[in-house]
């Protein structure tokens, strides 16, 4: 990803960036999907729908598939600003600066635990500080999202994502 210059070749910000990428071209080969099975529909049986309560669940259901494709990019656009201001911060630290670790690989390596101890990321990046601006996802920071369990995880996302489309 070197057409994007605050990423730096950093391994876990270009997956987290492809992973964003590949949900937006999912969801809209998913739209072309259903716009193609609606009209097929249509031009067979003249409406989408033969009574008013299974048009407005297929209605719903598209609308509920948008909210999801929304709160997932809020999701990782809120994991991405995070990973940004590591990276500033890890800047600030070059010599000492551990940015390796932050790929999920190295979570188990020995050197880890001391750089995370000896480092400032916790300090500078959290919610109540303002060292970095998170501008729209600062939400997901404030409740730190990335750490709840998956239900709740994926519940906060899917509001937001319905919460963006009203």
């Amino acid at each position: 990803m070197t057409w994007l210059p605050f990423f730096d070749n950093s391994e876990m910000m270009s997956t987290k960036i492809s992973v964003l990428y590949f949900i937006i071209i999912q969801f809209f080969l998913r739209l072309y999907l259903v716009f193609k099975l609606t009209s097929h529909i249509t031009q067979e049986a003249g409406v989408v729908a033969e009574s008013t309560l299974s048009g407005s669940v297929y209605n719903i259901l598209l609308f509920l598939l948008a909210a999801h494709v929304f709160g997932a990019c809020y999701y990782l656009l809120a994991i991405v600003r995070q990973g940004m201001c590591w990276k500033e911060v890890c800047n600030l630290e070059e010599p000492a600066c551990g940015e390796r670790y932050f790929n999920c690989r190295f979570v188990d390596e020995a050197g880890r635990a001391s750089w995370y101890q000896s480092s400032n990321i916790t300090n500078m990046c959290g919610p109540e500080t303002d060292f970095f601006e998170y501008g729209l996802v600062s939400d997901a920071v404030d409740f730190t999202v990335a750490s709840l369990e998956f239900f709740t995880k994926y519940s906060y996302c899917l509001w937001w994502g319905l919460r963006a489309l009203r």
